[in-house]
C-alpha cells in the first residue's frame, strides 16, 4: 500500500504476555460474556486474585497476632 507507520507501544504501560491457546480460548470466552477485551477480562481476574489473597493474609495476620 505504501503506507507504513511506525508504532511503539510504551512499554511503561503496557506489557504482552504469551499464554497457551486452551488459557487464550477460556478468557475469550470469559471476556464475552463479561463483555470486556482480554486484556480487561485479565485485569478483572487479576484483581480479584489480588484482592483476595490479601484479605486471606490479613486473616492470616490477625490470628497469629490474637495466638
Amino acid at each position: 500500500t505504501g503506507y507504513e507507520r511506525e508504532y511503539k507501544m510504551d512499554s511503561e504501560k503496557w506489557k504482552s504476555v504469551a499464554v497457551p491457546i486452551k488459557t487464550w480460548n477460556m478468557l475469550k470466552e470469559l471476556s464475552e460474556e463479561s463483555d470486556r477485551s482480554i486484556g480487561g477480562q485479565i485485569s478483572f481476574l487479576t484483581k480479584q486474585e489480588y484482592l483476595f489473597k490479601r484479605s486471606i493474609t490479613k486473616q492470616i495476620d490477625k490470628l497469629q497476632v490474637r495466638g
